[in-house]
Protein backbone atom coordinates (compact mmCIF):
# COMPACT_ATOMS: atom_id res chain seq x y z
CA UNK A 1 0.00 0.00 0.00
CA UNK A 2 3.47 2.26 -0.12
CA UNK A 3 5.71 1.12 -2.36
CA UNK A 4 3.24 0.10 -5.28
CA UNK A 5 1.24 3.55 -5.14
CA UNK A 6 5.43 5.77 -5.40
CA UNK A 7 6.20 3.07 -8.36
CA UNK A 8 3.63 4.02 -10.54
CA UNK A 9 3.54 7.96 -9.51
CA UNK A 10 7.28 7.98 -10.66
CA UNK A 11 7.41 5.64 -13.21
CA UNK A 12 10.08 4.05 -10.77
CA UNK A 13 10.69 0.74 -11.35
CA UNK A 14 11.93 -2.21 -8.47
CA UNK A 15 12.85 -5.83 -7.98
CA UNK A 16 11.40 -7.76 -4.66
CA UNK A 17 12.39 -11.28 -3.54
CA UNK A 18 9.95 -12.87 -1.61
CA UNK A 19 9.20 -15.49 0.85
CA UNK A 20 7.26 -18.74 -0.35
CA UNK A 21 5.38 -19.84 3.02
CA UNK A 22 4.52 -15.60 3.70
CA UNK A 23 3.20 -14.63 0.47
CA UNK A 24 1.18 -18.16 1.28
CA UNK A 25 -0.39 -17.57 4.48
CA UNK A 26 -1.67 -14.17 3.16
CA UNK A 27 -2.59 -15.23 -0.10
CA UNK A 28 -4.59 -17.69 2.02
CA UNK A 29 -6.84 -14.67 3.94
CA UNK A 30 -6.74 -16.49 7.11
CA UNK A 31 -5.16 -12.98 8.45
CA UNK A 32 -5.55 -9.32 7.57
CA UNK A 33 -3.30 -7.77 5.26
CA UNK A 34 -1.74 -5.11 7.64
CA UNK A 35 0.57 -2.55 6.80
CA UNK A 36 3.48 -3.85 9.84
CA UNK A 37 4.20 -6.85 7.81
CA UNK A 38 5.87 -6.72 4.60
CA UNK A 39 4.20 -9.01 2.95
CA UNK A 40 1.80 -9.62 -0.56
CA UNK A 41 -0.61 -11.64 -1.87
CA UNK A 42 -0.05 -13.66 -5.12
CA UNK A 43 -2.56 -11.42 -6.55
CA UNK A 44 -0.95 -8.26 -5.15
CA UNK A 45 2.35 -9.43 -6.95
CA UNK A 46 0.74 -10.82 -10.26
CA UNK A 47 -0.69 -7.11 -10.45
CA UNK A 48 2.59 -5.19 -9.84
CA UNK A 49 4.15 -7.93 -12.55
CA UNK A 50 1.67 -7.16 -15.13
CA UNK A 51 2.62 -3.68 -14.56
CA UNK A 52 6.02 -3.98 -15.80
CA UNK A 53 7.24 -2.27 -12.57
CA UNK A 54 7.85 -4.82 -10.64
CA UNK A 55 10.36 -8.22 -10.97
CA UNK A 56 10.14 -10.75 -8.49
CA UNK A 57 12.70 -12.79 -7.40
CA UNK A 58 13.29 -16.24 -5.01
CA UNK A 59 13.83 -15.35 -1.50
CA UNK A 60 13.15 -19.32 -0.84
CA UNK A 61 9.89 -20.64 0.62
CA UNK A 62 10.81 -21.61 4.10
CA UNK A 63 14.43 -21.15 4.72
CA UNK A 64 14.08 -17.67 6.28
CA UNK A 65 13.96 -18.70 9.81
CA UNK A 66 16.47 -19.24 12.18
CA UNK A 67 15.39 -22.65 13.85
CA UNK A 68 17.01 -25.63 12.58
CA UNK A 69 19.67 -23.72 9.96
CA UNK A 70 20.97 -19.83 9.55
CA UNK A 71 19.77 -19.49 6.26
CA UNK A 72 21.38 -21.30 3.43
CA UNK A 73 23.92 -23.06 5.34
CA UNK A 74 24.19 -26.28 6.49
CA UNK A 75 23.01 -27.40 9.98
CA UNK A 76 25.21 -28.35 12.23
CA UNK A 77 26.16 -32.31 11.60
CA UNK A 78 24.24 -32.45 7.93
CA UNK A 79 26.15 -33.93 5.42
CA UNK A 80 26.19 -32.32 2.10
CA UNK A 81 23.90 -34.53 0.01
CA UNK A 82 21.12 -34.03 2.84
CA UNK A 83 21.97 -30.32 2.98
CA UNK A 84 21.69 -30.30 -1.16
CA UNK A 85 18.34 -32.44 -1.17
CA UNK A 86 16.67 -30.04 1.69
CA UNK A 87 17.62 -26.88 0.14
CA UNK A 88 17.01 -28.24 -3.47
CA UNK A 89 13.47 -29.32 -2.53
CA UNK A 90 12.71 -25.73 -0.66
CA UNK A 91 14.15 -23.91 -3.92
CA UNK A 92 12.27 -25.50 -6.52
CA UNK A 93 9.07 -26.06 -4.27
CA UNK A 94 9.33 -21.66 -4.73
CA UNK A 95 10.13 -21.94 -8.22
CA UNK A 96 7.02 -24.19 -9.25
CA UNK A 97 4.95 -22.02 -6.90
CA UNK A 98 5.79 -18.86 -8.68
CA UNK A 99 5.48 -20.50 -11.96
CA UNK A 100 1.99 -21.50 -11.36
CA UNK A 101 0.96 -18.07 -9.39
CA UNK A 102 3.09 -15.37 -11.24
CA UNK A 103 3.90 -17.26 -14.63
CA UNK A 104 7.23 -16.29 -14.16
CA UNK A 105 10.90 -18.39 -13.08
CA UNK A 106 12.71 -16.33 -10.86
CA UNK A 107 16.62 -15.93 -12.65
CA UNK A 108 18.02 -14.69 -9.04
CA UNK A 109 17.98 -15.74 -5.72
CA UNK A 110 18.38 -13.61 -2.36
CA UNK A 111 19.52 -15.64 0.66
CA UNK A 112 17.83 -15.21 3.69
CA UNK A 113 19.87 -13.34 6.25
CA UNK A 114 22.36 -13.11 3.13
CA UNK A 115 23.80 -16.18 4.74
CA UNK A 116 25.54 -18.62 2.25
CA UNK A 117 28.89 -21.01 1.64
CA UNK A 118 30.96 -22.55 -1.13
CA UNK A 119 28.18 -25.30 -1.24
CA UNK A 120 25.25 -22.68 -1.33
CA UNK A 121 26.73 -20.95 -4.60
CA UNK A 122 27.52 -24.50 -6.25
CA UNK A 123 23.77 -25.47 -5.90
CA UNK A 124 22.34 -22.18 -6.78
CA UNK A 125 24.09 -22.40 -10.07
CA UNK A 126 23.08 -26.04 -10.71
CA UNK A 127 19.57 -25.06 -9.88
CA UNK A 128 19.66 -22.50 -12.50
CA UNK A 129 19.81 -19.44 -10.78
CA UNK A 130 22.14 -16.44 -12.74
CA UNK A 131 22.47 -14.58 -9.78
CA UNK A 132 22.38 -14.00 -6.15
CA UNK A 133 22.09 -11.28 -3.82
CA UNK A 134 24.14 -11.38 -0.44
CA UNK A 135 23.46 -9.11 2.29
CA UNK A 136 26.81 -7.60 2.30
CA UNK A 137 26.42 -3.54 1.57
CA UNK A 138 29.19 -3.49 -0.99
CA UNK A 139 30.38 -2.06 -4.34
CA UNK A 140 29.11 -4.35 -7.01
CA UNK A 141 31.35 -5.04 -10.56
CA UNK A 142 29.44 -6.19 -13.04
CA UNK A 143 31.80 -7.53 -15.86
CA UNK A 144 30.09 -7.92 -19.51
CA UNK A 145 30.95 -11.28 -20.57
CA UNK A 146 31.45 -12.77 -17.07
CA UNK A 147 28.11 -14.47 -16.07
CA UNK A 148 30.04 -15.31 -12.75
CA UNK A 149 30.39 -11.88 -11.65
CA UNK A 150 26.68 -11.80 -11.03
CA UNK A 151 27.04 -14.52 -7.86
CA UNK A 152 27.09 -12.81 -4.36
CA UNK A 153 26.28 -9.50 -5.32
CA UNK A 154 26.11 -7.40 -2.39
CA UNK A 155 22.44 -5.55 -1.29
CA UNK A 156 20.91 -3.41 1.22
CA UNK A 157 18.98 -4.99 3.68
CA UNK A 158 16.23 -2.98 4.20
CA UNK A 159 14.87 -4.35 8.09
CA UNK A 160 11.74 -3.37 9.58
CA UNK A 161 12.90 -0.49 12.07
CA UNK A 162 15.95 1.73 10.62
CA UNK A 163 14.50 4.58 9.33
CA UNK A 164 15.48 5.33 5.64
CA UNK A 165 17.64 8.25 6.83
CA UNK A 166 19.66 6.15 9.14
CA UNK A 167 20.35 3.35 6.57
CA UNK A 168 21.69 5.59 4.23
CA UNK A 169 23.50 7.17 6.98
CA UNK A 170 25.20 3.47 7.88
CA UNK A 171 25.92 3.19 4.55
CA UNK A 172 27.73 6.10 3.83
CA UNK A 173 30.43 5.58 7.00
Amino acid sequence: SYLYPLLQKYDMKAVISIIGTCTEYFSSGKEKMNNNYAYLTWQQLEEMINSGLVEVQNHTYNLHSKNTRFGLVKASGESTGDFYSYVSTDLELMQELMQENLHHRPTALAYPFGALSKDTEMLAKHLGFSCTLTCYEKLNIIEKGNPDSLYCLGRVNREYGPSTQEILNRIYK
